[in-house]
């Protein structure tokens, strides 16, 4: 996994459901595999390399963001693999620049709109009532699967 800074929520929520989503597969979980950066191509770039020269590289990347996923498809490149022959890579958001990228990326899709159209209420509620607790409202995500992921035994 390569994943943003830590200090961001966002992060440490896909980290964790990382962890949870190989622990429920029974897969081990090796944090030496878990870089961080910031939410960047280069960052991606800079990661994936690194992880590629490991003795055992791993045959899937998942990134934080597709940001992140870009750079990663891009340094892979760059080491002359093929994505998703070689490496198969996930990214998170669903940015609309995912679905032309060569391959298209496989990503997971927030529900940006709904998840919008809560915070406007939620702010006019705290504007109407006066101050009020905070709140989490979870979202469902949905994996959008697309070209730059394959199935491996």
């Amino acid at each position: 996994m390569i994943n943003g800074e830590l200090d961001f929520y966002s992060a440490k929520e896909r980290r964790n459901g990382y962890y949870k989503a190989l622990a429920d597969r029974g897969m081990p979980q090796d944090p030496d595999l878990v870089l961080a950066g910031d939410f960047s191509e280069a960052e991606g770039f800079k990661h994936v390399v690194g992880l590629m020269a490991l003795p055992d590289p791993p045959t899937a990347v998942f990134a934080g963001d597709d940001l992140l996923a870009v750079g990663v498809i891009n340094g892979l490149r760059h080491l002359g693999l093929d994505v998703p022959g070689d490496v198969s890579v996930v990214g998170f958001d669903d940015i609309p620049l995912a679905r032309f990228l060569t391959p298209p990326l496989t990503t997971v899709r927030l529900p940006m709109w709904d998840m919008g159209v809560a915070a406007a209420e939620r702010l006019h509620q705290m504007l109407a009532d006066g101050k009020r607790p905070p709140r989490q409202i979870l979202f469902d995500t949905e994996l959008i699967v697309r070209s730059s992921t394959r199935f491996r035994n």
